[in-house]
């Protein structure tokens, strides 16, 4: 293997301020809760704060990919809120980014039995 996306596929997640991800050399802003889809076969990706007095934090999923789909950002307003656990069970809500209603990727959306 050559590079990390060569048969894989990754979610970047902006969990902090407003960053950026290039990715072989087009650049994706991401607001806080932005979501970017990278799928298989880029060669470079880069993660940058807008300001660095104030970093961006991000949030990385991957998986293996066999077929090739385009990046992609997923604002947070687009995406869906999905309730994880009971409220008692949990300090805060917590969301989780459905792609699979929206977007096409690989593995990432497959359905688990």
């Amino acid at each position: 293997m050559d590079y990390f996306l060569e048969r894989r596929e990754i979610g970047i997640v902006n969990i902090g301020p407003k960053g950026k991800v290039v990715v072989d050399g087009e650049e994706f802003e991401l607001n806080k809760r932005d979501c970017l889809y990278v799928g298989l076969g880029k060669k470079e990706v880069t993660l940058h704060s807008v300001d660095p007095s104030n970093p961006a934090r991000f949030y990385l999923v991957s998986a293996t990919a066999h077929k090739e789909y385009p990046t992609k950002v997923l604002p947070i307003a687009d995406a869906e809120p999905t309730k994880l656990g009971a409220d008692s069970e949990s300090n805060s809500p917590q969301q989780l980014f459905l792609f699979l209603r929206r977007y096409k990727t690989g593995k990432m959306t497959e359905k688990r039995k």
